[in-house]
């Protein structure tokens, strides 16, 4: 079972406390399905506002 499969086909929840790295796992999640071959299909909605005070901001994308 590839990693992957585990978010396959359900829904994913990311909490957690402020800097507590959510948009990093968010960005790590993302990068498997591009991995996979899924860019194609994904579309991202970050709608998060830039950072204030160190805290928050946008999420980072790959270049390819």
């Amino acid at each position: 079972m590839n990693e992957i499969d585990h978010y396959l086909k359900k829904r994913t929840l990311i909490v957690g406390d402020v800097n507590s790295g959510k948009t990093l796992e968010t960005s790590r999640i993302l990068q498997l399905f591009i991995d996979a071959g899924y860019a194609g299909d994904i579309t991202v909605l970050d709608m998060s506002p830039g950072s204030v005070h160190g805290i928050g901001g946008k999420m980072l994308f790959p270049e390819t």
